[in-house]
C-alpha cells in the first residue's frame, strides 16, 4: 500500500512539475512578445514572474536586462546581465550588453572588461569589438 501511495505521490509531483514548465514557457513567451513589440514595462512584469517561478535559467534574465537597457534603467540592466552571464557565463551577448550599461553609466572600465569578456568568447563577434574601441575612444 505504501508503495502505491509513493507511486502516486511521485506521478502527482512530475505532473505538477510539468504544468509548471508549461506555465513558465507560456509566460516567457508572451513576454518576450511583449519584448518584441516594445511593451517594455509588460515584458518586464512578466519576465519577473518567470524568475519568481524558476530563477535558474538566463534568459528571463537577458531579456530583463534589455528591458531594463530600454527603459533608460541601466543599474537594473546591470544587476540582471551580471546574473543572466552568471548562470550562462559562455553567453558573449550578455557581456556586451553589460558592457553597454556600463558604458552609458560612463563606467568605461567596467565595459571594457565586459567587452574584453566578449571577445574572449568569440573573437570575431564584430560588435564586442566595435563597443570595445567605443569604450577605449571614451575612456
Amino acid at each position: 500500500m505504501k508503495k502505491i501511495i509513493v507511486s502516486s505521490l511521485i506521478m502527482l509531483m512530475l505532473a505538477v512539475s510539468a504544468l509548471a514548465q508549461d506555465d513558465i514557457q507560456k509566460l516567457y513567451d508572451q513576454s518576450k512578445t511583449q519584448y518584441d513589440n516594445k511593451q517594455y514595462d509588460a515584458a518586464v512584469a512578466g519576465f519577473k514572474k518567470v524568475v519568481t517561478m524558476n530563477p535558474n535559467i538566463f534568459q528571463p534574465h537577458f531579456y530583463l536586462g534589455l528591458c531594463y537597457y530600454s527603459l533608460k534603467n541601466y543599474q537594473t540592466s546591470i544587476v540582471e546581465m551580471q546574473e543572466a552571464s552568471r548562470l550562462k557565463p559562455d553567453f558573449a551577448l550578455a557581456y556586451i550588453n553589460l558592457g553597454n550599461a556600463y558604458d552609458i553609466l560612463g563606467n568605461y572600465d567596467s565595459a571594457v572588461t565586459a567587452y574584453k569578456k566578449a571577445i574572449s568568447l568569440d573573437p570575431n563577434d564584430h560588435l564586442a569589438n566595435t563597443e570595445l574601441g567605443v569604450a577605449y575612444n571614451n575612456h
